[in-house]
């Protein structure tokens, strides 16, 4: 059996590496990445039954939102405080579902019934450690405030934001990097380039619309996928990819750029097949165009992500008003398009997001449940 000194090493034998350090040492997290979900190990010292629960919370708060953006995954978290028995004892009595404790005075690992029995095969190897080594024994990154201080010319500390009492360093020869949704403004700056072709009569636009001939004419199932890059005029650009980017940052930082694009692409996909299908069942001829279809899809994945994941309060209400603001602007485009408003389209759109990502969500969900309960 390996020997380790510090938890850094007992961790990173298990797949962990340090993901956040406080400026003076009280926290300590881990992330180790699977398939399906991130692990986070938060190690707490003492000093934290004085700093207060709120704090503590507003920190892995911090940590989760961190965590889940670009990421397709579950987070998952585990919280080891160092404390004594009475502080132990206290704390147990509030049930807490996500936290261990380590017994300064005891020199044991205590874990609460009402917390995970064993946090991915965790539990045996950390108490077996931690009677060996005696206590916790962090080592700081090579990148913390003290190694950093040693060139105090090139770094500055900033407070972290929500009131956490914890400083970041940062070195001055770098910027810090804005979370932009790429894979929306991608899409966007695509719908822009083809609007202004379409306007300039650089190609045919007719060529590239829905239309019941999709399924007479051989070769025209590209229109199921062209038709979306085009619209009647200007504003009816702008309101779709104003609904789209509103929509679109919230799926890409909840559930990844590839999950956003593919939600995009099968949604407008599937509005353009309920629009023919409808068209020409009712014998109506017609040209569809516009990515509204494609809009809603994403709006519905939204909604579908707010139903299954029970995000908290202060997200929801966000979420709410993105919604809310999309829906009106969908409304101004579509009395401000010439011609009909193709709903049929709007609700296949709409019901290949919602309901894609809601099954999609459960599976994760069933799976990485599975996987943790094997492990």
């Amino acid at each position: 059996m390996m020997s380790y000194t510090t938890v850094n090493d007992f961790l990173a034998d298990r797949g962990y590496r340090v993901y956040m350090c406080s400026a003076d040492k009280w926290m300590f997290s881990f992330v180790q990445e699977e398939n399906f979900a991130v692990n986070v190990i938060c190690f707490f010292d003492e000093r934290t039954a004085s700093m207060g629960m709120a704090q503590m919370e507003a920190l892995i708060n911090l940590q989760k939102e961190r965590l889940s953006y670009g990421r397709d995954k579950d987070i998952h978290i585990l919280k080891i405080i160092t404390a004594d028995s009475a502080y132990i004892k206290w704390r147990g009595e509030s049930n807490p579902e996500d936290e261990w404790f380590y017994d300064s005075e005891e020199g044991k690992l205590c874990v609460p019934e009402s917390s995970p029995e064993d946090f991915y095969g965790l539990r045996s190897p950390l108490e077996q450690f931690l009677s060996e080594q005696k206590g916790i024994f962090l080592e700081p990154p090579e990148d913390s405030a003290e190694e950093a201080g040693r060139n105090a010319d090139e770094i500055e500390r900033v407070p972290a934001r929500d009131g956490i009492p914890v400083n970041r360093t940062v070195r001055r020869d770098q910027k810090a990097k804005p979370d932009l949704p790429l894979f929306t403004l991608f899409v966007i700056i695509i719908n822009a380039l083809v609007f202004f072709g379409q306007s300039s009569g650089a190609f045919d636009d007719e060529m590239f619309m829905v239309t019941n001939d999709i399924l007479s004419l051989p070769g025209q199932w590209y229109r199921l996928f062209t038709y979306s890059l085009l619209h009647v005029s200007f504003s009816h650009l702008v309101s779709n990819m104003i609904a789209l980017y509103a929509a679109g940052e919230i799926v890409e930082k909840k559930l990844g750029k590839k999950f956003f694009l593919a939600t995009y692409i099968l949604s407008g996909l599937a509005a353009g097949i309920m629009s023919v299908w409808h068209h020409t069942k009712f014998e109506i001829p017609y040209y569809g165009l516009g990515a509204s279809g494609a809009v809603y899809g994403i709006i519905g994945c939204m909604i579908a992500y707010m139903v299954i994941s029970g995000i908290d309060k202060d997200n929801a209400k966000g979420m709410i008003i993105r919604i809310a603001c999309a829906m009106v602007l969908f409304f101004m485009a579509g009395s401000g398009a010439a011609g009909d408003v193709d709903y049929m389209a709007h609700m296949g759109g709409f019901i290949c997001g919602f309901f894609g990502t809601g099954i999609w969500l459960l599976a994760r969900s069933i799976i990485s449940g599975k996987k943790k309960n094997v492990q």
